[in-house]
């Protein structure tokens, strides 16, 4: 009976990852969380006051990643408090809307203030948003990957509207957890920290190149 128990226990291992969305006004940062988190889609939201809290678990062969996610407001008035919410966070998701190029220079500035405020060791993820706008696009998929190429950061394209590729993202972050990076975590390096094995895939519609990237602090 003790030693069913211990495997029991033994296969209901938790890690427990808080991960920040951070990114631009009205990109979809909530509507990502949503539909990861509850499957669910709304045309219209109040803008995000500070941050909300979210949650979500995936489990792969007895190990559960439980994702505590914080969804920051983009406006300038509250980026003062994003540090508060990166205190101990393990990912950080940037999202920009691929109908907005603004929104996509917008990701340089975020990536330079991880540098300045995120915690050492901490993994990023860029995420294109509103891929079901395809029709709107202002920022090609080339341009993103060309960057994310050079720059060792894991990208990929999601529509939050229609779930495309959502959980995909956050099965590669789950699966880079808990792949190789369990004795990394915490040091500064500056090759990927998002490592995904792209022979697996078929890539459907516009998804993504995979690389990773820790945040080292100048």
């Amino acid at each position: 009976m003790v030693d069913r128990f211990s495997n029991q226990l033994a296969q209901s291992s938790v890690h427990r990852v808080k991960t920040v969305i951070i990114g631009d006004f009205n990109v979809g940062k909530t509507s990502v969380a949503l539909r990861f988190t509850r499957d669910q889609f709304k045309e219209k939201y109040q803008s995000t006051i500070a941050a909300s809290f979210f949650a979500n678990s995936l489990d792969f062969n007895g190990e559960k990643i439980a994702f505590q996610i914080w969804d920051t407001a983009g406006q300038e008035r509250y980026r003062s408090l994003i540090p508060m919410y990166l205190r101990g966070s393990e990912v950080a998701i940037i999202v920009y809307d691929i109908t907005s190029k603004e929104s996509f220079k917008g990701v340089h500035f975020w990536i330079g203030f991880l540098r300045d405020n995120g915690p050492q060791g901490l993994k990023l993820a860029i995420v294109g948003n509103k891929l079901d706008l395809e029709a709107s696009r202002e920022v090609s998929e080339k341009e993103v990957e060309s960057f994310c190429d050079e720059e060792k950061i894991y990208f990929m394209e999601v529509s939050a509207k229609t779930g495309d590729n959502v959980q995909r993202l956050f099965t590669d972050i789950a699966k880079s957890i808990l792949s190789g990076d369990k004795t990394q975590r915490g040091s500064i390096q500056r090759q990927s920290s998002i490592k995904i094995d792209t022979s697996t895939y078929k890539h459907k519609h516009r998804c993504c190149h995979r690389g990773e990237y820790t945040v080292q602090k100048e």
